[in-house]
């Protein structure tokens, strides 16, 4: 599995054992920068994600996120 979609796969078994009204965290363990943009309702927010960097509190009411500006 490649490392992009070990990072959606661990972002979305987050986000499926969340509960509903539970923010999400993302954890980059890779050893390389990523651009995350979250998607929620109309807005959008982009975010560097670096190694080892924690992005949390995401997604309180559910978003879309995508990796290195994926559809």
């Amino acid at each position: 599995m490649s490392r992009i979609a070990a990072l959606v796969v661990s972002v979305a078994a987050a986000a499926y054992g969340a509960e509903a009204a539970a923010a999400v965290s993302l954890t980059n363990r890779d050893d390389r920068d990523y651009k995350i943009t979250i998607v929620e309702g109309s807005s959008s927010q982009d975010h560097t994600l670096t190694p080892s960097a924690v992005l949390e509190g995401i997604c309180p009411k559910g978003c879309v996120i995508r990796l290195n500006d994926s559809e």
